[in-house]
């Protein structure tokens, strides 16, 4: 998991710092206090600007978050059937929710032995088409075929649920369009939650992304534990 989690990385970061270069040298909106630092080479701009995104993040926040994803993992890995399969981790709107929750799981799998297997949404930004969101998204997180024996009718009876892996949505932001057809990847995310308790959802939101969610489709009340990380 460390491995893909660590390629998700990488791909964040380069992705992040083009649309950060670009729009630092889009004469179109260029401010004031930009064409004040118009003496600094641009060489040495970009260098900056790589250094900069790759700090890591702040080990108070990566320890916050694996406390509580911890805490609420081990409780559905003894009580699948029953306990809450879902966190969502709130960033600030000025922070990288997907940055610190990545670095946070990269953590999780260095003292986690027995962690289950990951499904990741490897996206960097939000994809441009609106009617295929909801596809890509179950192309990526659909559950690994298990061994379970369903009864005849096709469904699982709780004695046979059993703890299979973690769904990982780094930035739920990016699933859905602010529109009546972006919303369809939010309405299959909010199914699976409540259809598929053998995987565990670990799902980062910015806080503006989150209160719309709330408002148009009452999201919040299909997830489990809600955890605000400090900054």
């Amino acid at each position: 998991m460390a491995n893909r989690l660590s390629r998700f990385r990488k791909r964040l970061l380069e992705q992040r710092y083009f649309r950060l270069a670009w729009f630092a040298k889009d004469p179109q909106i260029e401010s004031a206090s930009e064409h004040s630092l118009s003496e600094l080479p641009d060489d040495i701009a970009d260098e900056l600007v790589v250094a900069t995104d790759r700090l890591p993040t702040h080990p108070r926040e990566q320890a916050a978050v694996l406390e509580a994803l911890d805490e609420a993992i081990a409780d559905w890995k003894k009580r699948p059937a029953v306990a809450t399969n879902s966190m969502v981790v709130l960033g600030h709107p000025i922070s990288s929710v997907s940055r610190i929750l990545t670095d946070s799981l990269e953590q999780l799998d260095t003292h986690d032995q027995a962690l289950q297997p990951i499904n990741l949404l490897t996206w960097v930004e939000r994809p441009p088409e609106i009617h295929s969101l909801q596809a890509q998204i179950a192309q990526k997180l659909s559950k690994p075929e298990d061994k379970r024996s369903p009864d005849a009718a096709g469904n699982e009876s709780p004695d046979q649920l059993s703890a299979k892996n973690l769904a990982v949505i780094p930035n739920l932001c990016w699933c859905f369009l602010r529109s009546a057809e972006g919303l369809e990847g939010v309405d299959y995310l909010r199914d699976s939650l409540l259809g598929d308790r053998t995987q565990f959802w670990i799902i980062g939101s910015g806080q503006v992304g989150w209160e719309y969610l709330k408002a148009t489709l009452k999201f919040h009340a299909y997830c489990g534990t809600l955890f605000l990380y400090l900054t």
